[in-house]
């Protein structure tokens, strides 16, 4: 594949991801209202989970350089500091209004659930589930 071509499914990927983020937060802001940033940790926990299963799956030859491009960096957007800053930026105004525990409780969660945590958990789980087949 071209690399033009690979850049524009990025691209694209993203877009999607982006919409899904947005879209998942305006939810859970509706559901559970604005004194939790429950929709940054949803997308935070099951976006790394995701990335964690993608990169595990690409370690097995079993998608594509692409496809792992697209999953990882394009829908499910794997920059370190979009999570972070986006838990910083809405632990701030968490704060601002008295609620700091609920504000730190949500900075741990997001650094506790990274792609490189859930990664090691799959590949331990996986060669369990290998050595006993």
């Amino acid at each position: 594949m071209a690399a033009m071509q690979r850049f524009a499914l990025i691209c694209l990927a993203g877009a999607f991801g982006t919409g899904a983020r947005y879209l998942i937060g305006v939810g859970c802001v509706r559901a559970f209202g604005p004194n939790f940033p429950v929709g940054t940790l949803i997308v935070n926990v099951v976006g790394c989970f995701l990335i964690a299963v993608v990169m595990q799956v690409a370690a097995r030859d079993m998608i594509s350089e692409t496809t792992r491009y697209v999953l990882a960096t394009g829908v499910m957007g794997c920059s370190p500091p979009t999570p972070r800053s986006t838990t910083s930026r809405r632990g701030s105004s968490i704060s601002g209004r008295g609620a700091s525990s609920l504000s730190t409780s949500a900075r741990r969660c997001s650094c506790v659930c990274s792609p490189a945590i859930w990664e090691q958990v799959l590949a331990g789980v996986s060669d369990g589930l290998m050595r006993s087949q």
